[in-house]
């Protein structure tokens, strides 16, 4: 997603699926990954949501790993933490005993198990065309090199087994090295190169 569609995402988004936009695109994870964070997993001391492993989960690469927050990721969780969202009408309560175990979790403190209609409805009220789910993942991941991440903090961050995946995204870097590279400026003969 480009920044005005992620605008427009944030915008249109209704109280429940804003949550998972913005956790989505904050972190890269994968669906399974969203729609299984506890909260115990959210850290604010070290500013990271941790990716565990355990008998309830599993990740694609089986590794643990921890993702910090940016400001928007840690100010959104604080009011995430304490409250969940009735989807059927997208009013906000604060969580109960029961709902103390998962982030995205329903009336009864049980997984939300999917976003498939919220997300695809939200798409259809911003008129994003051939976006899925993971394309919250590849906008993380775009978004990091373009602004300059390197490719290996990039793999760890997203999780990927090998730098072979994770290279995908290395061609985003080439128009801003580019932009980068005309900012030298050594002699008045090179502005008009």
């Amino acid at each position: 997603f480009s920044e005005t569609e992620i605008q427009s995402l944030l915008t249109h988004s209704n109280p429940y699926i804003e949550r998972f936009i913005v956790v989505g695109i904050s972190t890269g994870m994968r669906a399974g990954e969203l729609l299984n964070i506890k909260l115990s997993q959210v850290d604010f001391n070290n500013n990271v949501i941790h990716v565990i492993n355990d008998q309830d989960f599993q990740t694609k690469s089986r590794k643990n790993r921890d993702i910090p927050m940016n400001k928007l990721l840690r100010r959104k969780l604080k009011e995430y933490l304490a409250t969940w969202v009735n989807s059927d009408k997208m009013t906000t309560h604060p969580r109960t005993q029961a709902q103390s175990d998962y982030l995205f979790c329903a009336k009864d403190g049980s997984r939300i198990k999917s976003i498939k209609r919220s997300y695809y409805n939200l798409l259809n009220r911003t008129g994003i065309k051939e976006a899925t789910i993971h394309t919250m993942r590849h906008t993380f991941a775009s978004h990091l090199v373009m602004n300059g991440a390197d490719i290996r903090t990039v793999q760890e961050l997203m999780g990927h087994s090998s730098i072979g995946v994770t290279e995908i995204y290395a061609h985003l870097t080439n128009n801003h090295k580019q932009q980068a590279v005309k900012l030298l400026k050594f002699s008045k003969e090179e502005d008009h190169v």
